[in-house]
């Protein structure tokens, strides 16, 4: 019996003091982390803590805000907890509770409500396997565009092989990107009128010049995204795109997408309710669309046209649409 109680508390000093020496590793490893970035990020923050004993390292930092030392973006969380099991230090859960600022030299965006969880699995080198991030339900605001509100959030990232590059697939799926703050609202059809986008997905292949995590959140660390795959719905107009984006040199973005909608007319009733473009160009893109409706029309409904991006410049058809920001 004597034995058996030696034996315990052995084993009980030897587990304390590994999970002891275990926390203060996160301490040095952050410290460590910040120190081999600071040529190319600022880091700061109010105070770090290490709980969880005996199987756990719960770690929190309070008043974090990262910014590139050329601050060309910054993010700034009120807190970041990050969990791992002592005894599987490479996968980490983290969640990131409202408010969280992030901005750019031309952007802003700020998330006032809700929260982001998420799943990381690291290789031996630090470079991200797995990312699955989740949030039911956060409102934010960017820039100009006034107050919105995603729900039931789902985004995954894999990472598959260096060729040419750092080769990841993702995936992105919410139901609904609204306008405004509020979850509901009684009446049903300022309620659809309120739903910018729904029923969103998202499936692609991004070829980076790095790989993740990367100090450099920019559009430079991009080679391509490929076998782009997405659909949505906007109203009653079903949408799909499908094709590939080169980044060419550090800012400019090329691309091949063939842009289906299926009740097209609904669409294009909204864009033109909304004022989104000049009334000469929904003509032409209503003439396009009655072409190829008139020609290639599928057992489906959907209707075809080629919607090509040149030096950031975004044309559906022959309609110069819009561009892509060439700072951001």
């Amino acid at each position: 019996m004597r034995l058996l109680s030696l034996l315990l508390i052995i084993t009980l000093f030897s587990w304390t003091s590994y999970w002891y020496f275990s926390s203060k590793e996160i301490y040095s490893d952050i410290d460590t982390y910040i120190a081999n970035n600071s040529t190319e990020t600022t880091w700061s923050y109010e105070n770090i803590s290490v709980t969880g004993y005996p199987y756990r390292l719960d770690t929190k930092i309070s008043s974090l805000t990262v910014s590139d030392i050329d601050l060309a973006w910054s993010i700034t969380l009120n807190r970041f907890d990050f969990l791992s099991l002592i005894y599987k230090r490479n996968h980490h859960i983290m969640a990131i509770k409202a408010p969280v600022k992030l901005s750019s030299k031309n952007n802003k965006i700020e998330i006032n409500e809700g929260i982001i969880k998420s799943s990381l699995k690291l290789s031996n080198e630090n470079i991200i396997n797995d990312l699955i991030t989740e949030s039911n339900f956060f409102k934010f605001s960017l820039n100009d565009f006034g107050n919105l509100s995603l729900t039931e959030l789902v985004g995954a990232l894999k990472f598959q092989e260096i060729k040419k590059g750092y080769l990841y697939r993702g995936h992105l799926k919410f139901k609904d990107l609204l306008r405004g703050g509020e979850q509901g609202i009684k009446n049903e059809a300022a309620q659809q009128e309120r739903i910018l986008i729904n029923n969103f997905t998202l499936h692609g292949d991004l070829l980076l010049k790095k790989p993740f995590p990367s100090n450099k959140l920019t559009v430079e660390l991009f080679k391509s995204i490929k076998r782009i795959n997405a659909q949505f719905q906007i109203g009653d107009a079903l949408i799909r795109l499908v094709g590939d984006l080169k980044i060419s040199g550090s800012k400019s973005i090329d691309g091949k997408i063939v842009f289906s909608v299926a009740r097209w007319n609904s669409l294009l009733d909204r864009i033109e309710r909304n004022n989104i473009f000049e009334k000469e160009k929904i003509k032409i893109i209503r003439g396009g669309l009655i072409l190829s409706e008139l020609s290639r029309k599928s057992s489906e409904g959907f209707v075809e046209l080629p919607l090509l991006i040149k030096e950031n410049k975004i044309f559906l058809g022959p309609v110069l649409v819009g561009s892509i920001p060439s700072k951001f």
